[in-house]
């Protein structure tokens, strides 16, 4: 186990269950960033957080990275929070980062440079790296909005369908299973990827200004603007207006759970595009992953009125 500022430990399984070494220690959290839970005689005298994840480059750590810095940081005044893995060499070290790239507005780098400092020899892999790189890139916040995050939400997500990972009735189960054991889980959770629906918004308390795009045909609500993914024309390297691709949408959840097929509006079913998780060529010749291409003559945006 290393110490690594004040508060703050990473280490190993081992260590995680030596709960006489973790109280003179003065730790009072443990954070499992784990594919199992300690047991629970070994957690019952320490507040416990278990983040369910392998040690994969395709392993999304970056959904969790914010639970983790809160559980972190609201256990300041307890004491100290060891964050573990199997060797402390990865998915604890990835999580670290995280946290001091945000609470101490240093660089990837210089965050992974610190740990090195107490903790020789570690190494998060490819994967996690990417995720941490794109979280000093979004200033260490998560922000839904911004462009490369829903790229490596949408991309991360089409490979787990495409790879048959993501089997919709075996994921309940297995997410019901995970949730049960006390487990923090969410990025095999289709419906918390898909984007928002402009219906649901519409009938809430909590209104919205994005504009709106709908169905050509019945005038049905489909989707806003800011779920357009756009991408670079394959020849100029300059941004692609000839084709429609998008987020998918909530309301497509029950129809896009096999690998391709149509879209069909969900009010008068006029089929309005095509998807396919393993993705598609654009006509400006760039190829698009995900690919949820929304036909332009079968949907319209109003335009703004004038004053």
């Amino acid at each position: 186990m290393s110490y690594i500022q004040d508060g703050l430990f990473v280490g190993g399984i081992d260590d995680a269950i030596d709960s006489k070494y973790l109280r003179k220690k003065g730790i009072k959290q443990i954070l499992s960033i784990h594919i199992k839970p300690i047991p629970i005689e070994y957690r019952e005298d320490f507040e416990y957080k278990w983040v369910h994840a392998i040690d994969t480059p395709s392993q999304d750590l970056l959904f969790h990275f914010q639970e983790c810095i809160d559980f972190i940081e609201s256990g300041r005044q307890l004491g100290a929070t060891l964050i573990h893995c199997e060797y402390g060499i990865s998915r604890s070290v990835t999580i670290a980062v995280a946290y001091l790239m945000q609470k101490l507005s240093l660089s990837l780098n210089e965050s992974l440079d610190l740990i090195k400092t107490h903790r020789p020899g570690v190494r998060p892999n490819s994967g996690f790296l990417k995720q941490l790189k794109l979280f000093e890139r979004m200033n260490f916040t998560i922000d839904e909005r911004n462009k490369e995050f829903k790229i490596y939400k949408l991309e991360n997500l089409a490979d787990k369908i495409s790879s048959g990972r993501i089997n919709v009735f075996f994921q309940m189960q297995l997410l019901n299973n995970l949730l049960d054991a006390g487990a923090s889980i969410k990025d095999d959770n289709l419906r918390s990827q898909l984007a928002r629906d402009p219906n649901m918004d519409r009938d809430s308390t909590h209104g919205t200004t994005d504009a709106v795009y709908y169905c050509g045909k019945c005038r049905k609500p489909l989707f806003y603007d800011n779920s357009i993914i756009l991408h670079d024309d394959d020849k100029t390297t300059e941004t692609c207006y000839s084709s429609l691709f998008i987020e998918p949408v909530k309301w497509m959840e029950e129809n896009i759970q096999t690998l391709e097929g149509k879209v069909y509006c969900p009010k008068c079913k006029a089929k309005i595009g095509r998807f396919n998780w393993s993705g598609s060529k654009c006509t400006c010749g760039s190829w698009v992953t995900p690919s949820f291409h929304i036909r332009n003559d079968m949907v319209y945006k109003p335009m703004p009125r004038t004053k």
